[in-house]
């Protein structure tokens, strides 16, 4: 969002209130289609990102909150369909690229959902997803937040799954706390219900390969 109110010669730069009117136009239009995550139509009538928008350059990654997981991934969306309408008005390759990263998201998001478990061709489809995902991201902000810990994560996804019955979704859920008590207190200080947090998935991955060697040994 900073970009798109930075001066440049591709596009027209906006203002911070145009975006939350753009994303605003594109939440109504989901939810006529039944198409959406969560109603965010309150913080976008409120104005939350010219409220919440900083435009000085941060050396780490700066979120406006839409209230939870769902809401912050339908608010994606939104700017992700906001930015397709931008690009072709106006061919610039920046909002191309600022597509292209939102779409990367938003499909991982979906792979992460799955309720069915993951098959050969899904496992080949998440690792390119995580690949591109991080590649994209890299080329978007042109190294300025280096190789993240987020980063790096995303592409241990494959690895969680297998290490999880083939599947990314339930490792979020209150069965999966409630079945890992002795690191409840991990998963309930995680912000992002949306993927598990970091410390959790280290400790149950290095508990499993721990246990297969020892019960090898």
């Amino acid at each position: 969002m900073q970009e798109l109110c930075t001066n440049n010669d591709e596009f027209p730069r906006l203002q911070p209130y145009e975006i939350s009117g753009l994303l605003l136009k594109e939440f109504k239009e989901r939810k006529t289609s039944g198409k959406i995550f969560q109603n965010i139509g309150v913080q976008l009538e409120q104005n939350i990102i010219s409220k919440r928008l900083s435009l000085k350059q941060e050396t780490k990654r700066m979120s406006i909150n839409f209230g939870s997981g769902f809401g912050n991934l339908e608010a994606m969306w939104c700017l992700h369909n906001a930015i397709t309408e931008l690009v072709v008005k106006y061919r610039s390759q920046k909002l191309l690229n600022f597509k292209n990263v939102l779409h990367s998201y938003g499909s991982l998001c979906n792979m992460c959902m799955k309720s069915d478990k993951l098959n050969n061709d899904d496992y080949r489809i998440l690792r390119n997803l995580c690949n591109e995902t991080v590649e994209r991201t890299l080329k978007l902000t042109s190294g300025r937040y280096g190789f993240s810990k987020k980063l790096h994560y995303i592409l241990h996804y494959p690895e969680i799954a297998k290490n999880f019955h083939d599947q990314l979704k339930n490792i979020a859920t209150s069965r999966f706390e409630s079945k890992h008590q002795c690191i409840k207190k991990y998963f309930t200080s995680s912000n992002n219900k949306m993927f598990p947090a970091k410390t959790i998935i280290k400790k149950c991955i290095m508990r499993t390969k721990l246990s297969s060697m020892l019960i090898g040994n």
